[in-house]
């Protein structure tokens, strides 16, 4: 999934660049040195039975009502305890031997596989301003509709809906001037119409986690912010 960062760097000549090494740190695809780490056959015994005994003979509650879904779940959910190979090792697993630990070399502290300043969230720090930018809407971002003539007509075309241009792919919008901005000129009109971010990451480099309610998530960004108001913020587009 996509999902929009905030990304705090010193107001300095090398923004981009600092971004860069701050989200190098949390790549997905970074090889580490090795570690000892759990086996990912933990369990598999367990949740191999409970498939077949308790999952693979009652698929028909998919699409069912509500309730019946819920307590499908709760019944998988007490199968998985109570076997007796429940976070145990398959014993016959043949990366580990059985022992339940393995060596890797995965970066634990992965979030991303793909980013991009701006990207689909470009624009989003005009929200609450007088001029909010809507990337739908600027003419940069259309480009000629490739399918009017792939059979439709252009007056019907579902794409164009008849203007023969259709949005480019968000990975070709053009960036918002304001993606980039001084911390103390966001804090002007930083109120509850700023879509919150789902991460931060602070100059410090740490990566701040969305894991609380909404309404706490809130105030935590804002006083990080304002710990930082003499800093840059950046619009960072991931996938996750």
């Amino acid at each position: 999934m996509h999902h929009l960062l905030y990304c705090i760097v010193p107001n300095n000549n090398n923004i981009q660049a600092t971004v860069a090494q701050n989200m190098s740190l949390y790549d997905e695809n970074l090889e580490v040195g090795p570690y000892v780490c759990e086996c990912s056959c933990i369990g598999s015994v367990a949740a191999k039975y409970v498939h077949s005994t308790v999952i693979a003979p009652n698929i028909h509650y998919v699409g069912a009502a509500t309730e019946a879904v819920n307590k499908w779940h709760s019944d998988v959910a007490k199968a998985l305890k109570a076997h007796p190979m429940y976070d145990e090792p398959d014993p016959n697993c043949s990366i580990c031997n059985g022992t339940g630990k393995t060596t890797s070399t995965w970066n634990s502290d992965g979030r991303w596989d793909w980013y991009q300043l701006g990207g689909r969230w470009t624009g989003v720090l005009t929200e609450g301003t007088d001029s909010v930018y809507k990337s739908e809407a600027d003419p940069q971002n259309m480009e000629p509709c490739n399918q009017c003539d792939k059979g439709w007509k252009e007056e019907t075309c579902p794409i164009c809906k008849g203007t023969g241009f259709r949005l480019k792919w968000p990975t070709q919008w053009v960036p918002c001037e304001r993606d980039i901005l001084p911390i103390a000129v966001l804090l002007e009109y930083f109120d509850s119409k700023i879509h919150t971010p789902y991460a931060l990451i602070t100059p410090d480099g740490l990566w701040h986690d969305r894991d609380i309610s909404d309404e706490d998530w809130m105030d935590y960004v804002k006083r990080i912010l304002e710990e930082n108001k003499d800093n840059m913020i950046v619009v960072v587009d991931y996938h996750s």
